[in-house]
């Protein structure tokens, strides 16, 4: 190994523990987790969204008090039952997870956490309405579910009895009032609908927050990431040119591991081998995350030109 190649690895090494103890670092890895369990609420939304829509919208409820759906109906309830204890579930997770984020992102937490929390959540007669139902669900009873149809219109609407919300102890002084003037039968969707735009309102807020308390942090971060990065791929590229006939085939998934995402490298290997058009959009792609110094791209140039460079 010569001088270079041995200040290289020691280089790469380095940035790799540089990077691992970055405030940036710790900050960014909380939002991606965070991330996660706002992708899982996500999910579970829209699965009740479609279940509940494509159900409100079948051309048969004209006779879905027949005798003969029965089976149908029992179908909607069960289904709507455990759509809702997951989005339920959800829900309440992400609250919790939110919380202990913004604890571990800053002690104390962020400046005006707990004054957003007051407008957009404790003092919001839905969200604490949604609240009392995820409590109603976990520790009382299952959720008194309700259709409504009409018969002239063929509509359904899928929702909650009122009467028998209310005749549990356990709403707090401002969910109470939203139910009493709640309709008979709550719709889900109208429901569910306007607490996730809610939810996700805030979530763009607290993210944003967050990057802004932490800019210079991450902006460091993300420096020393491009270094890393760059340091790597054009580590990668001179091993090949150095001697393509005896190094191993780098290719995409070999040069920008951990870095791009499955959907990337399934465009590039949709491209043939050797062509410019592969090169171009690896360069395209890396740009997204960072500027590419114009003797890496030179390099990935020479390359990708080489059908060997591919597995």
């Amino acid at each position: 190994m010569s001088n270079t190649d041995a200040s290289r690895v020691v280089d790469f090494v380095g940035l790799e523990r540089d990077l691992a103890k970055m405030p940036g670092r710790r900050v960014l890895l909380e939002l991606d987790s965070l991330g996660s369990s706002t992708g899982v609420f996500s999910d579970n939304y829209r699965e009740l969204r479609g279940f509940v829509t494509r159900c409100e919208a079948d051309p048969r409820n004209a006779l879905i008090w027949d005798t003969a759906r029965q089976r149908d109906r029992d179908i909607i309830w069960a289904e709507t039952g455990r759509l809702v204890h997951n989005f339920l579930a959800s829900a309440f997770s992400l609250v919790d997870h939110t919380r202990a984020a913004n604890r571990r992102v800053i002690g104390g937490g962020l400046p005006d956490y707990a004054a957003e929390i007051e407008r957009q959540f404790t003092s919001d007669g839905l969200v604490q309405f949604v609240q009392g139902l995820r409590n109603f669900s976990a520790h009382w009873r299952p959720l008194p579910l309700g259709m409504v149809s009409r018969i002239s219109q063929q509509t359904l609407v899928v929702g909650l009895r009122k009467g028998e919300l209310l005749s549990w102890k356990g709403w707090n002084t401002t969910a109470k009032p939203w139910l009493q003037q709640a309709e008979e039968n709550i719709p889900i969707l109208r429901v569910s609908g306007e607490y996730f735009d809610k939810v996700k309102d805030f979530h763009i807020w607290f993210e944003a927050a967050v990057r802004r308390f932490f800019q210079s942090d991450i902006s460091r971060f993300r420096d020393k990431e491009a270094e890393y990065f760059l340091t790597k791929i054009e580590s990668g590229l001179d091993g090949w040119l150095s001697g393509p006939e005896s190094t191993r085939p780098a290719g995409d998934r070999g040069l920008f591991l951990g870095l791009f995402d499955l959907a990337d490298f399934q465009a590039l290997e949709a491209l043939p081998k050797g062509s410019p058009s592969r090169a171009d959009a690896a360069l395209m792609m890396l740009g997204r995350h960072f500027a590419v110094p114009t003797r890496i791209s030179t390099k990935l140039r020479r390359a990708y030109s080489d059908p060997r460079f591919f597995p």
